[in-house]
Formats: structure tokens, sequence, C-alpha cells
């Protein structure tokens, strides 16, 4: 019953899902499932995180955050060499688009 419940459904329900969410959140919700179960552990189970458990799923929360972060124009912020984070990808020139198509 665990295996129908849990994972036959859960896995159903991500290989539905997934084509309609963009390829960049869809990976971002796959890699937050150990959060997840950090967090139902502790709710449901009374575990107690170790500290090592607890910055691990800061760190993944925030990988997650900047992985699906959006820029103004709806499109992944790309960050350029020097830190600048670029609307339309890096590019050569440093205005976003490339030096072959001018």
């Amino acid at each position: 019953m665990v295996t129908v419940c849990g994972q036959l459904s859960g896995w159903f329900l991500v290989a539905l899902c997934s084509p309609r969410l963009p390829a960049d959140t869809g990976a971002a919700l796959l890699l937050l499932t150990p959060v997840g179960a950090l967090v139902l552990g502790a709710v449901i189970l009374g575990q107690l995180p170790s500290a090592w458990q607890i910055a691990g799923s800061a760190l993944m929360l925030l990988a997650a955050y900047a992985g699906t972060r959006r820029t103004g124009d709806g499109d992944p912020g790309r960050t350029e060499p020097g830190g600048r984070v670029s609307p339309g990808g890096w590019s050569p020139d440093g205005r976003g688009r490339s030096l072959r198509g001018q």
C-alpha cells in the first residue's frame, strides 16, 4: 500500500505535470524532494534534523530559487562574467545579442 500511494502515485503525478512546467521549474521542484522529506519527518514523525541537514536544506532552497529566478522580461536570469545579470543571456558584446546576428 505504501508503494502504491507514496511512490507510484507520486511519480505518476510528476510524469503527468512535468511537461506543463518550464524545465527549470520542474528540475528545481524535483531537487526539493529531500527538503520535503526532512520537513515531513520532523512534523509527522517528530524527528529532530541535524545542523548539517538544516544547512543542506537551506542551500537547496537557495539553489532552487536562484535556478528558477526570472528577470523582468520573463526569461531566466543569466550571469555574465563579472557578476552582472543579463536578461537575454551572456553574449560576447555584453548587450545580450550575438556578434554574428548583427
